[in-house]
């Protein structure tokens, strides 16, 4: 019952904790430690971040899968239509304002580190909101199909024995 809940509080603490990582990476001049924190660390938090709301709208929405699905990609998108105006103006006042800023300063490495903390508040908040469907929930009315739609096959595809047809060659 409480499986998301967990894969949610391990993904804010993974995709916050690379943006801290990386924004330590920026501020060191070191490479390889902004791609360990926002490339590995900050991808396997996005990684579980991503499933674990795809799989628990679909509990809730047993009978509009596909509107599940959509809405929490939606929402993901919609992260990055807000985080994306606010890193750039994040990036302009701490190019003027941040220790050390000036001229040669570009603000990114405070940016990161804002960033992160923010996820992590953000998504801190969506840990503990989540409901998870109780076992076997159906919307009322809905009656599961019980047979195979025409478009789903039980059947194994190989590559080996696909048919190859002379106009998808290039």
């Amino acid at each position: 019952e409480a499986e998301p809940r967990k894969a949610m509080f391990v993904s804010a603490l993974c995709f916050s904790g690379g943006l801290l990582i990386a924004g330590a990476g920026v501020a060191l001049h070191a490479l390889w430690l902004v791609y360990l924190g926002y490339g590995v660390v900050g991808g396997i938090g996005l990684g579980i971040g991503y499933i674990s709301p795809v799989s628990t709208l679909i509990k809730w929405f047993p009978d509009r899968p596909g509107l599940a699905t959509g809405t929490a990609i939606m929402g993901f998108g919609g992260g990055a239509l807000i985080g994306a105006p606010l890193a750039v103006n994040l990036m302009k006042f701490y190019a003027g304002h941040a220790p050390g800023g000036g001229p040669a300063s570009t603000g990114v490495a405070p940016t990161m580190l804002t960033m992160g903390v923010i996820y992590l508040c953000f998504m801190l908040v969506g840990v503990f909101i989540v409901r998870v469907a109780p076992p076997n929930y159906r919307p009322a009315g809905y009656v599961p199909p019980t047979s195979a739609g025409r478009m789903i096959t039980t059947g194994n595809v190989l590559v080996g024995k696909a048919v190859r047809t002379p106009q998808f060659y290039l």
